[in-house]
């Protein structure tokens, strides 16, 4: 109840709430109303509340409550109009000096990310390791082709990261402006949204990793123990009745294979992607050409 305040409290509350509004000077500012509730005029600037006035308020000014709420409507928009410009002035030049400095920034960023690629362009050119490409006698690329990939790579990364400074930097620049502030939450959300995405499958797929991990090491050591197996059989140095040494080699890549096999049923369930129709129609058909292709084999044995 404004009795129930002295006019001290309530300047110094109406200067809180002002200075509330003058915050953000370059976003748009409703007019201030006098609002008649019957018994009080309520003076709004958009949703928040300046001033209430009462009878009492009006008779100590020798008023009606309605003209002096009126004029009061009018001093505060012609107050808040000229504290608003003075604010904006000023905020506006504040925000053409951060982008001022986010332009140089990015400017001294996109030098110092030239200076190391230039040093690799020259090693590339240099470099005696790049050579031709080749299977057996068939030339892939010869050294001269080798060496533009090689640039061709280097200029590509050049590229990419000049694009990611470049992003970075625009969604700097917007947030300066509350026009383009929205845009600026929206580019960051642009990239975010995606790494969130990965970033949570990625740990959300990091225990059937760590469990893969574990099985292809286990079939490695397994490995190692058959092929020591028969090669002790294919030696002489282990022997075992009713086998003959020569059987120990074509043994061994029977029992590699299995080996194989039986690890690639235990890691099926874990690979990403297993369990999508896809995976399993293509995991169907490979088996199909498997059974048709192997029939001769399983027939002969």
């Amino acid at each position: 109840c404004p009795a129930s305040f002295s006019p001290q409290q309530r300047a110094q509350a109406l200067e809180d709430r002002l200075s509330r509004l003058r915050e953000n000077p370059l976003n748009p500012q409703p007019p201030v109303l006098a609002e008649d509730n019957g018994a009080s005029t309520d003076h709004m600037c958009g949703d928040t509340l300046l001033l209430t006035m009462t009878d009492e308020d009006a008779k100590a000014e020798g008023q009606a409550r309605a003209a002096l709420a009126g004029q009061f409507a009018g001093r505060m928009n012609e107050a808040l109009k000229a504290s608003t410009l003075a604010g904006r002035a000023k905020a506006l030049a504040w925000a053409a000096g951060q982008t001022l400095v986010a332009t140089l920034g990015a400017l001294l960023l996109l030098w110092l990310l030239g200076r190391p690629f230039r040093r690799v362009y020259a090693r590339i050119e240099a470099h005696p390791a790049i050579r031709q490409f080749k299977i057996q006698n068939l030339e892939i690329l010869s050294a001269d082709q080798a060496r533009k990939v090689t640039r061709g790579v280097a200029r590509a990364s050049r590229i990419g990261l000049t694009l990611v400074l470049f992003y970075g930097y625009l969604s700097v620049v917007f947030s300066f402006f509350p026009w383009t502030r929205g845009l600026a939450s929206r580019l960051l959300a642009l990239v975010w949204s995606p790494l969130s995405v990965l970033g949570h499958a990625f740990l959300g797929y990091l225990p059937n990793l760590i469990f893969l991990v574990l099985i292809i090491l286990a079939t490695r050591w397994l490995l190692k123990l058959v092929k020591l197996i028969f090669g002790g059989l294919s030696s002489g140095a282990l022997t075992v009745q009713g086998f003959h040494p020569d059987w120990a080699m074509p043994t061994y890549k029977l029992a590699r294979l299995l080996v194989f096999a039986f690890a690639l049923v235990v890691c099926f369930p874990y690979l990403p992607g297993s369990q999508s129709e896809a995976f399993k129609g293509v995991g169907l058909f490979v088996g199909l050409l498997f059974s048709l292709g192997s029939s001769g084999a399983v027939a002969n044995m």
